[in-house]
């Protein structure tokens, strides 16, 4: 799949910050492709939808699909695929309200 990323912009010095502060290796962030940063929100059938104007999310790019993340409220979210479990939030060390853990 050839996901246009046209709309995801790179991760800012803040975000890189608290990704290596949360113990993320830089080689994981860049390889095999770079983590982005996308706005949008979660819709209904597990889908990300883009709008600038709503929160940040992380995009990691797959063969297949991309997978977004909301650190602050652990959703998750793809761009094709009706793949993402309903369970529970993933949180990476993130409290509900954004502060890390």
């Amino acid at each position: 799949m050839n996901f246009d990323f046209s709309s995801c912009g790179g991760l800012m010095q803040r975000h890189l910050d608290w990704l290596t502060g949360s113990g993320v290796p830089m080689s994981a962030i860049i390889r095999p492709e770079p983590m982005r940063l996308a706005h949008g929100f979660r819709a209904a059938d597990s889908r990300f939808d883009h709008d600038p104007s709503s929160p940040a999310w992380l995009a990691f790019p797959e063969p297949e699909d991309c997978v977004f993340w909301e650190p602050r409220t652990g959703l998750r979210a793809t761009a094709v695929a009706d793949v993402i479990s309903p369970q529970g939030p993933v949180t990476m060390g993130v409290t509900a309200n954004g502060s890390h853990s």
